[in-house]
């Protein structure tokens, strides 16, 4: 007997005999493969059985963003990861990344920011671009927020200041204009209602959401134009969820361009103008109004069309 654990359909349905669905540590479904089909299966996954968690979620998409300037252009993109990808997002939109783990996304956004190496066409802000290094990338306007704080985002054994000063440092000069450099910390740190007993205090003294909130003020310190995340509220607390929705919210009113990868779906349908889906580094679907769905968003990310095109 051989138990076999997919999230590839067409692999299920080619050498599976039985099918059994776990969600949420039960079992909801099981029985003949020859009894049930794609949507069927997907139908069952999709958890139906409570409402959404998102208490605050994107406003209808405005209609005056599809007469609005294209802020990133993408042509043909590969990487180790990308199969050729292309999108266009318009300045103030705030777009999705979909997919199972490991389909592409986090290199999308590392190539985007000149951390990898890649192939393709990108347009910035109407300019052709292929920044090789991150401070290009920075320079620009760009900013990428990784949900991996702790190896990634934060010095812990730093002060609060001085990790939100990080990619700032040579704007306060030489010496360091100190009181101004407070000036603004503090200015961002209320903004983002960062709980904390000081900016001298170590990040290693915050609460995990608080300090997530540390590794997107560093970014804010900078106004970027298009904000590149991560899965940046993995291993965040609700409470600070809904203000960093709320935050990206205001983000985009402003003016400002977020491409969004995240692990939680529901976080995505809530939030996002549209979802790109990526599957074996290629971008299988193109999901917004009433293909903005769950069952759509995990048909694609199994391979599955559910009639909705890339």
């Amino acid at each position: 007997a051989i138990i076999f654990i997919s999230h590839r359909m067409e692999e299920i349905f080619r050498i599976a005999d039985r099918y059994s669905v776990l969600r949420n540590g039960r079992t909801v479904g099981t029985g003949n493969m020859q009894d049930i089909d794609e949507g069927e299966l997907i139908q069952l996954m999709v958890k139906t059985d409570s409402p959404a968690s998102l208490t605050h979620t994107r406003n209808q998409i405005d209609q005056q963003l599809h007469d609005k300037p294209a802020s990133l252009l993408v042509k043909g993109l590969h990487t180790e990861t990308l199969d050729g990808v292309n999108l266009e997002i318009k300045q103030g939109e705030l777009i999705g990344l979909g997919g199972l783990q490991g389909q592409g996304q986090r290199g999308l956004l590392l190539a985007l920011f000149g951390h990898i190496h890649f192939t393709g066409e990108i347009n910035y802000q109407g300019k052709d671009v292929h920044f090789h290094h991150p401070r290009e990338a920075m320079e620009q306007g760009m900013a990428l927020v990784p949900g991996d704080r702790a190896r990634e985002g934060l010095l812990y054994i730093r002060s609060i200041l001085e990790n939100l000063l990080l990619p700032s440092w040579k704007n306060y000069g030489f010496p360091l204009r100190i009181n101004r450099s407070k000036e603004d910390a503090a200015r961002v740190t209320e903004s983002l209602k960062l709980v904390m007993a000081g900016l001298g205090e170590p990040v290693s003294s915050l609460s995990g959401g608080n300090a997530q909130k540390v590794v997107i003020g560093k970014w804010l310190m900078r106004e970027p134009s298009l904000l590149l995340l991560d899965d940046p509220t993995k291993g965040v607390d609700v409470g600070t969820k809904n203000e960093f929705y709320a935050l990206l919210n205001r983000l985009c009113s402003e003016g400002k361009t977020i491409l969004f990868y995240s692990t939680d779906d529901e976080e995505l349908i809530g939030l996002c103008d549209r979802i790109f889906v990526l599957h074996d580094g290629l971008i299988v679907a193109e999901l917004e109004g009433d293909t903005l769905t769950k069952e759509n968003l995990i048909g694609a990310s199994l391979g599955v069309s559910n009639g909705v095109q890339g």
